[in-house]
């Protein structure tokens, strides 16, 4: 009987243990099962915010497309441009050379056009020292000369246009009609004088230009021109009695200065 008492004290008291061991399972499984459902619901309002995210995203998503397609044409843009700026390196760098030849070339004429004025101006001390003197002098004349050139070349044309423009019948009938109807021809009386200029003085009246002489024509109407003869320069006026009074007294106050 005793025996009994006790097997069945055992029984109870392992039966007690694993109750007491189902019972602590049972609680854990309760906490884990709050547990799940807590995270239930944090992922299903983390899923409904993602998913309200995903509307606001999307055209952040379409942007960030068009930025990339936009960043693959500067990439070529930039590419482009690096070979552009290699060749212009590459131009700037031959322009650089050929400049650079350039100017050693010029450097080395004008030392050759040095060189040789150089010999030209011992040639010239050694044959006759007062030529350089003389340099002036025939600068003026040359340039007087030019002026003379160009005016009678505008004279010459004019001439030339006139031919053009008017046929040789008509300006031989009118200029019949009018010597026809003229009155008698009235002699001019012209006076032709001649001016000594020293040595180094014709610059005066030509001037730094050369239109020195030309300026007294216009102003006086009177023919001026140099003479030159026998190593004697002149300058000769030749004109109407009053114009040719008054440009010699001009060139005499000039040659006076």
């Amino acid at each position: 009987m005793s025996n009994e008492v006790i097997q069945v004290n055992d029984v109870s008291r392992k039966l007690h243990q694993e109750y007491a061991l189902l019972l602590e399972k049972l609680h854990m499984l309760q906490s884990a099962w709050h547990k799940a459902t807590i995270r239930k619901g944090v992922l299903e309002a983390s899923f409904a915010s993602t998913a309200s995210y995903g509307d606001v995203l999307e055209p952040i998503r379409q942007r960030l497309s068009e930025l990339q397609s936009e960043h693959a044409v500067l990439s070529q843009q930039n590419v482009f441009l690096h070979s552009q700026v290699k060749n212009a390196k590459e131009l700037y760098k031959r322009a650089c050379e050929e400049s650079s030849s350039l100017s050693s070339t010029v450097c080395s004429e004008k030392e050759l056009l040095e060189e040789e004025y150089l010999q030209v101006m011992r040639l010239i001390d050694q044959f006759d020292p007062e030529l350089q003197e003389d340099a002036p002098l025939v600068k003026a004349a040359l340039a007087e000369q030019r002026v003379e050139l160009r005016v009678l070349q505008d004279a010459l044309d004019v001439v030339k246009q006139s031919m053009e423009s008017d046929s040789i019948g008509e300006v031989l009938k009118s200029s019949s009609i009018f010597f026809a109807s003229s009155s008698p021809t009235v002699e001019v009386p012209i006076e032709d004088i001649s001016l000594p200029v020293t040595r180094g003085r014709l610059r005066l009246l030509t001037g730094p230009s050369g239109d020195g002489l030309q300026q007294l024509r216009d102003r006086h109407r009177v023919s001026v021109f140099i003479v030159s003869s026998n190593d004697q320069v002149s300058v000769r006026v030749r004109g109407h009695r009053s114009g040719v009074e008054n440009c010699v007294s001009d060139i005499r106050r000039i040659l006076s200065l």
